[in-house]
């Protein structure tokens, strides 16, 4: 068995020692440890690493009692590395979800086996989830995955994955996306497995069963095309490990290969492959995270609000029949006008000192983390809203918007015609504003791209919704009691929009040169940018 299994199971099991308050080996008592701890927190303050992996910890009690434990990992990048790979963070950020409620769902669970069924376990049942960062660059970011679960059966139960992000794009590519050679490959594979472990192979064929629906005979094709390899790529090539019970019984433990590059020399795609061994010292620092409490069979909500779905009352124009309009809405003057052939936003956001907009950023008061949809097939179509306290780990505002995007229509009982998410949200005075649209024509779904207001204190109630073609800019700016928003597209007029913040009533359109995609205010000063026109209007309040 390769060292990096070894390592991360130490890893998992090291943990559980330290959790549960037993001493190993050489271990400081508790006031050297908190000395240490200190110093590893003023240690870590003065290097900011690309990435941090905290270990969180979950306890089940019963009256004063553990009785059951966990652990779950959470990859938090730096500001800059969240930025330069916004796409992989997403990604991340789904697995932290993922990671999180399993932990907390089992130590739950396990601790209902013991209230319920009068069990007393010697040691506290357990559930722990522990991650390793292995590979961080510019194509990929890889991390062992070490799951291990103790509740009493006959053994543990535990296994080994392997989390791999294609950087650039934000995808978790898959065993058949990195290798080149797709029909060699099961072939080569069972070469090296047979080498490595030539007394496993008749039983290794003897447990395979595909289920009724396959006539695959070897299963090491059925898993290559199912696509259930557990992969990493190293400097010595492709790394494949199989947990116990995956291809053979739990005694047998587990089995891992290399297929090196030596041997291989055209088995990864090029632009996967990793040609020396990274320093991750210098771009991965750990570091203990906060401990939670959960309810033998349920898990409490530490966080103090769970996931809200927000329904969708309609897609036609709907105001609330308690919103009153202002009085008082801004003006604009345009000041500045430079069109060109087409608009290069980074030098323009650049040159005027401003970050372009992105669907997570921080404003004064709080972080927005959008998260995708399950179907997204393009990387960008956010259906589920978290909202931070900015700076901070406390969620405040965890939103399930696929309804609202999607439908039913709650009037009309009807779907959206096509895939429509979040592109921009902003909280002002406990209201919550979003933009939510789709990418195409308005012919392919006229109920679209339209701004919509959430009220934060009353159940998260639907203020308003614009009419239809209003807003389907990257994002929107709000200037004392007015939306400043923008819809174009081809063949459509281009338009900036003034809206009331109450109401969502247009109080003015401005047609520009093509659809609006940027804005950003300085002071009295309101930035737009078009496809191929960079305008700026004087705000007039």
């Amino acid at each position: 068995m390769k060292n990096r299994i070894i390592k991360l199971l130490i890893l998992t099991l090291a943990t559980t020692l330290i959790f549960t308050g037993c001493k190993g080996p050489g271990e400081k008592d508790d006031s050297e440890s908190a000395k240490v701890t200190e110093e590893g927190k003023e240690n870590e303050e003065k290097v900011d690493t690309p990435v941090t992996v905290i270990t969180h910890h979950v306890v089940c009690k019963d009256g004063d009692k553990v009785i059951a434990t966990g652990e779950y990992p959470e990859i938090s990048f730096s500001k800059k590395y969240k930025k330069k790979y916004e796409r992989a963070w997403y990604v991340v950020q789904d697995k932290n979800l993922e990671w999180e409620k399993s932990v907390k769902e089992a130590v739950a669970l396990y601790g209902n086996y013991v209230t319920e069924y009068d069990e007393t376990p010697d040691t506290p049942y357990e559930s722990k989830i522990s991650i390793e960062i292995d590979r961080f660059d510019d194509t990929m970011i890889s991390a062992s995955v070490g799951s291990y679960d103790e509740c009493g059966g006959a053994h543990p139960g535990h296994f080994v994955d392997y989390l791999n992000i294609d950087t650039e794009l934000g995808e978790k590519p898959t065993i058949y996306n990195v290798v080149s050679d797709t029909e060699n490959f099961a072939k080569d594979l069972r070469t090296e497995m047979a080498k490595a472990y030539p007394e496993n192979m008749d039983t290794i064929d003897e447990y395979f069963y595909p289920g009724e629906d396959s006539e695959e005979t070897d299963v090491f094709q059925y898993m290559f095309d199912q696509e259930l390899i557990s992969y990493e790529i190293t400097e010595e090539g492709l790394y494949i490990v199989f947990s116990p019970y995956e291809i053979a019984p739990y005694a047998f433990g587990y089995m891992d290969v290399t297929l090196s590059y030596k041997d291989y020399p055209d088995l990864i795609e090029k632009r996967f492959r990793l040609d020396k061994k990274q320093d991750l010292s210098k771009l991965v620092s750990t570091k203990d995270g906060d401990t939670v409490e959960v309810e033998p069979g349920g898990i409490e909500d530490t966080s103090g609000t769970g996931t809200t779905y927000i329904d969708n009352p309609t897609w036609e124009r709907y105001m609330d029949e308690d919103q009153t309009a202002s009085e008082h809405h801004i003006t604009l003057t345009e000041t500045s006008k430079e069109k060109t052939d087409w608009l290069n936003t980074e030098d323009w956001a650049k040159k005027h000192g401003f970050d372009l907009a992105s669907p997570s950023y921080s404003d004064e008061s709080y972080t927005y983390t959008p998260i995708k949809s399950d179907d997204d097939e393009y990387g960008y179509q956010y259906t589920h809203l978290q909202i931070y306290e900015k700076d901070s780990e406390t969620l405040l505002h965890d939103l399930d918007l696929n309804t609202l995007c999607n439908g039913p229509d709650a009037r009309a009982g009807k779907e959206s015609q096509v895939k429509q998410f979040l592109r921009y949200a902003k909280i002002v005075d406990d209201i919550l504003y979003v933009s939510v649209g789709h990418m195409g024509y308005a012919t392919e779904e006229r109920n679209s791209n339209y701004m919509v207001a959430i009220d934060l204190t009353d159940n998260y109630r639907v203020l308003f919704k614009t009419e239809p073609l209003t807003s389907n800019a990257t994002n929107f700016a709000i200037v004392d009691d007015t939306i400043i928003c923008g819809y174009g597209f081809t063949d459509e007029p281009d338009c900036i929009y003034l809206l009331d913040r109450f109401t969502g009533d247009r109080i003015t359109s401005i047609p520009v040169n093509s659809q609006a995609e940027q804005f950003n205010v300085k002071g009295d000063v309101l930035y737009v940018a078009t496809y191929n026109t960079a305008y700026e209007y004087h705000i007039t309040k």
